[in-house]
């Protein structure tokens, strides 16, 4: 079973690889396109997390979560991310698509008392992604006459956390320590007309940031009748210094028609200088209406200011961003025996203002949200339950502008998950 397991996420990875074809011109800003931080079981809702707990589904998103589970319960969770991207000027447009494994989660029920409950969690998720490849014409009006520039840059940061809950009476309390990691390489080329016979300028930074990051999270439940409630939740991450190493090199080269050719010289050279890149905090506010297992209702905003955002004490062009979410879930039959009438059927909707501020505008950004949770039931032994829950989520949507000679994104998100709950572990006994 585990080298089957290992092959499989080997498998994915190496998939990803071949598929890595995406490009995202507006990860040249910041630490890059940000990832989503929430697994399955609330995207297709909007992303509704923060007041989001679930006695079969982890939700790392606010650790407080964890002291949800079932008891006895051990959860697995596993995700792939499959995203179309069309980039136009208004006038032209290309399309892109990639795809990579989301996120790897284990979480755990490790006390179950009459007045205390406590549940434990960790994942292993991307934080952010720098996939870019940008050429820009030159001006002949200006001195020195350029012929193009060229950008480009790739990495990734991820992040591993571990993460417990707390529950007493009515309050979830929860915290969630984690290591943020990765390796990001940045190029900036200039090339000048054949005509000039100059060679072409070159600067690349190689980084390789990693550094520690927490999250506080709090759920409070408000029971109305037997089986409705309302969840009121909020989560703090706070801001995270990535201690960076990074190397720099500024040379030249020959070019010709616009081609690079081959290196002729190494200008300066710097090894291993020592910074930090640092991650502005974040805070979110969520509530929801649960009635029963038939449905819920939810809505959530979170807010973070990027413009204090630091790669080696400089600042990008970003400012502060919010997203305002909406959305919820229903259920048929959560108790039939047919299993598209038991499947939890989510939707979902989202806006606001990216971080990116560029040549006077700040971008908006809107989606849409919808997908499936479809439980399958079964015993790995007589009195011991187990579900699997196989997660479909879409999500469409738009930001960037095509104003001011920038670009606009439009994309659209497959996620495929499962989730397997359950009580793994238990002691055998004889009569």
């Amino acid at each position: 079973m585990k080298k089957i397991f290992s092959l499989f996420i080997l498998t994915i990875i190496f998939i990803s690889k071949i598929f890595a074809q995406e490009n995202l011109p507006y990860s040249r800003y910041g630490v890059g396109f940000l990832q989503p931080q929430q697994f399955q079981s609330t995207m297709g809702m909007g992303n509704l997390s923060t007041a989001f707990q679930s006695e079969w589904m982890q939700n790392p998103a606010n650790p407080a979560s964890y002291a949800s589970l079932a008891q006895k319960s051990t959860v697995f969770d596993a995700a792939l991310q499959m995203r179309w991207n069309t980039l136009s000027d208004g006038n032209n447009s290309s399309r892109y698509f990639d795809m990579q494994p989301a996120y790897l989660g284990l979480g755990s029920m490790i006390h179950n008392g009459k007045k205390m409950k406590i549940g434990i969690g960790f994942s292993l998720l991307p934080q952010s992604k720098i996939s870019y490849n940008i050429s820009q014409a030159g001006s002949a009006t200006s001195l020195p006459i350029i012929e193009k520039q060229n950008f480009s840059g790739n990495g990734n940061l991820y992040k591993f956390q571990l993460g417990s809950g707390v529950k007493y009476k009515n309050l979830y309390l929860g915290v969630q320590g984690g290591y943020m990691f990765g390796r990001i390489f940045y190029d900036a080329q200039i090339f000048y007309p054949d005509s000039a016979h100059a060679l072409g300028a070159e600067n690349y930074r190689l980084q390789n940031p990693g550094g520690f990051c927490w999250t506080g999270g709090l759920q409070y439940v408000i029971p109305i009748g037997k089986e409705n409630k309302i969840i009121i939740g909020t989560t703090y991450t706070a801001a995270a210094n990535l201690q960076t190493h990074q190397t720099e090199v500024w040379r030249r080269f020959s070019s010709y028609g616009g081609n690079y050719e081959y290196i002729v010289d190494t200008v300066r050279y710097l090894s291993d200088t020592t910074g930090k890149i640092k991650i502005p905090a974040k805070i979110s506010f969520g509530v929801q209406w649960i009635q029963g297992r038939q449905w819920a209702l939810g809505a959530q905003f979170e807010q973070q200011d990027w413009s204090l955002y630091r790669n080696f004490e400089q600042h990008d062009s970003l400012k502060k961003s919010w997203k305002l979410a909406v959305g919820g879930y229903f259920t048929p039959d959560a108790l039939s025996s047919q299993i598209f009438k038991r499947t939890i059927y989510k939707f979902g909707f989202n806006y606001g203002l990216d971080p990116i501020y560029l040549r006077g505008n700040q971008f908006n950004y809107y989606s849409f949200n919808a997908g499936a949770s479809i439980p399958i039931a079964f015993k790995a032994e007589e009195n011991r339950p187990m579900f699997i829950f196989i997660h479909l989520n879409f999500e469409t949507g738009s930001h960037g502008s095509t104003t001011s000679n920038l670009v606009s994104e439009n994309f659209f998100r497959f996620n495929f998950g499962i989730t397997v709950s359950g009580n793994w572990y238990q002691r055998r006994k004889f009569d």
